[in-house]
């Protein structure tokens, strides 16, 4: 019987250790993981644009070199069915994916390098694909039907992802 209580004590002693020890090694493990995760969130870039703080325009726009429709809710009702979800990290090499996350109660257009691309309902979204490399985003929110809020233009240079964020 006292080969059995020492056999207990040993046992007991030993397991705090072990646990300790297995802490320790998994550890570094986990810390590697946490920056292999921010390496692959690091490609893409944000840029948040408030419309708070801009006046009103009128006129020609100098940003917009083609616009496909003038209303906003034809845009909307149109380019519904064009939206398209694609997975993070699943875009083709040299092929920059734009998300545009409207957070405002407007419909808000988007041009990329002057070219109208689609528009976003309230507290919508869209999707969009370019060539990478240096671009210009351009969004505006049309108040009628010769008044705009413009929201840009932003130069960027875009590698893999960028996600422009309309804030009110």
């Amino acid at each position: 019987m006292n080969s059995i209580r020492v056999f207990k004590r040993l046992s007991n002693m030993l397991v705090l250790p072990m646990i300790l020890l297995g802490f320790i090694l998994a550890t570094p493990a986990a810390a590697q993981q946490d920056q292999s995760a921010a390496k692959s969130t690091a490609s893409t870039k944000r840029k948040v644009l408030k419309t708070k703080g801009h006046l009103p325009m009128s006129g020609t726009d100098p940003n917009v070199k083609t616009r496909v429709t003038t209303s906003p809710q034809e845009s909307v009702a149109t380019l519904a069915a064009n939206k398209l979800k694609v997975k993070t990290g699943s875009t083709a090499q040299g092929v920059c994916l734009i998300h545009v996350d409207n957070w405002t109660g407007a419909i808000v257009h988007i041009f990329l390098q002057g070219d109208y691309v689609g528009t976003t309902g309230p507290g919508g979204e869209l999707y969009a694909s370019i060539p990478n490399g240096a671009s210009l985003f351009y969004a505006r929110i049309d108040l009628n039907q010769f008044d705009w809020i413009p929201l840009g233009p932003e130069n960027f240079d875009c590698n893999g992802s960028y996600t422009f964020t309309i804030t009110p």
